[in-house]
């Protein structure tokens, strides 16, 4: 929230709020079915984090030494994490991806057993 308020550029923070708002979906999605959240930690730690990251790095740097194409990649790579935070809720909700996770699992575990 903090680095997004820095931010001045209207459609670069629409595009942060568009995606900050699926990720906290999912968070809701996985605070309310906490098993999920062995599917969605990749998301947790490598989407958010780097999110973030970037966000931060554009903000340390002088406005005025970048062109308006940084701008528009960061929007672009806003709009490509929205999609893919989409499809990590429909993977959650749907719990496919878990249920065989499960499966898995409880299979190579009794493969050890036997």
């Amino acid at each position: 929230k903090k680095s997004q308020e820095k931010i001045q550029n209207y459609a670069l923070k629409e595009k942060i709020n568009q995606a900050a708002n699926k990720a906290q979906e999912i968070l809701k999605t996985i605070e309310q079915d906490p098993k999920d959240l062995s599917v969605a930690r990749k998301f947790m730690v490598v989407y958010l984090d780097g999110i973030k990251e970037v966000i931060n790095q554009y903000n340390q740097i002088d406005k005025s030494l970048l062109d308006e194409s940084y701008t528009q990649r960061l929007i672009e790579l806003l709009e490509d994490a929205s999609k893919r935070f989409e499809s990590e809720l429909e993977k959650l909700k749907s719990n496919e991806i878990f249920d065989l996770d499960v499966q898995i699992d409880a299979l190579k575990q009794q493969l050890k057993e036997n």
